[in-house]
C-alpha cells in the first residue's frame, strides 16, 4: 500500500475520532483507529504494544485504571496541533485527576505510531 500524504487538519480529525472511540470504552472499536502494524509507547506499560492484538490488550489493561475513564469528570483538551502526519494532543480530566500528553503519526487515515505520557491521581 502506498502512503497517502495527509494534512494537519486530517491528522487532527483522526486524533479527535480516536478520542470519540475511547469514549465508547470498546477495545474493538478503539483498535480500528490503528494501522495493523501500529506501535504504541506509554508510561502505563513496561513494553511497547505492537499490532492490533497487543494494542487491544493494552487498552483493556488501561480500562482497569478507573480514574482514566471516569465519566464524572469531563476530558478537557489543553492543546492540540499537527504538522502534516504528526500530531500532539494534551488533555486533562478534573482539576488534578489526570494529565496526558500524546503524540501521533497518522498515515492513510490510521494511527501508525502513538506515544502517551499520562499522570493520574493515585498513580504508583
Amino acid at each position: 500500500m502506498s502512503i497517502v500524504s495527509i494534512s494537519a487538519k486530517q491528522t487532527i480529525e483522526v486524533i479527535n475520532r480516536h478520542g470519540d472511540a475511547m469514549g465508547t470504552k470498546d477495545p474493538d472499536i478503539i483498535v480500528r483507529d490503528y494501522a495493523e502494524d501500529a506501535i504504541v509507547l506509554t508510561n502505563l506499560s513496561d513494553k511497547p504494544a505492537k499490532g492490533h492484538e497487543e494494542i487491544k490488550a493494552l487498552i483493556e489493561e488501561c480500562f482497569q485504571i478507573e480514574i482514566l475513564f471516569n465519566d464524572e469528570s469531563p476530558t478537557d483538551i489543553i492543546h492540540q496541533e499537527a504538522d502534516g502526519e504528526y500530531g500532539l494532543h494534551v488533555f486533562k480530566k478534573g482539576e488534578d485527576e489526570v494529565f496526558g500528553s500524546e503524540t501521533y503519526v497518522v498515515r492513510n487515515n490510521k494511527i501508525v505510531f502513538e506515544s502517551a505520557y499520562i499522570e493520574y491521581k493515585g498513580q504508583k
